[in-house]
């Protein structure tokens, strides 16, 4: 397992075949984008990825990156789609095309200040590593 936190909000976990993106910036944070380079994911050129908690795909570019959109404050955990079997259960949002997609999510809480709620990214990164242990 590798763990890699290349700005002070978001954090890379790679373990097997699962690439995990936590960001602690909080609900109410605008969208930024996240690139996952092959040399620290290991994912291959021109690869359908699935994104099992969004239910999302992607496709690395040709020489396996992979920009992401990370929104409200949501995680990644991502795989490439063929070994991902019935993740998502037969439905996956399409993505709009390139190596990039968007998605939203959802969720509640509390939190002082204007931007909704925040969870720290300890909290998160403790909820990816029971998701990593089940894989």
């Amino acid at each position: 397992m590798s763990v890699t936190v290349p700005t002070a909000d978001d954090m890379l976990i790679v373990k097997g075949p699962l690439v995990s993106v936590l960001t602690n910036v909080g609900s109410g944070a605008a969208n930024h984008t996240f690139k996952i380079d092959a040399a620290a994911s290991g994912m291959a050129a021109n690869t359908q990825i699935l994104d099992v908690v969004q239910c999302e795909s992607f496709t690395t570019d040709g020489s396996g990156n992979l920009d992401i959109t990370l929104s409200d404050g949501m995680p990644r955990v991502m795989m490439a789609q063929a070994d991902a079997g019935n993740v998502c259960d037969g439905y996956v949002k399409p993505t709009t095309g390139g190596n990039s997609g968007s998605g939203s999510g959802s969720g509640s809480g509390s939190g002082n200040g204007a931007g909704g709620s925040s969870v720290g990214l300890g909290a998160v990164v403790v909820g990816v590593m029971a998701v990593i242990a089940i894989v």
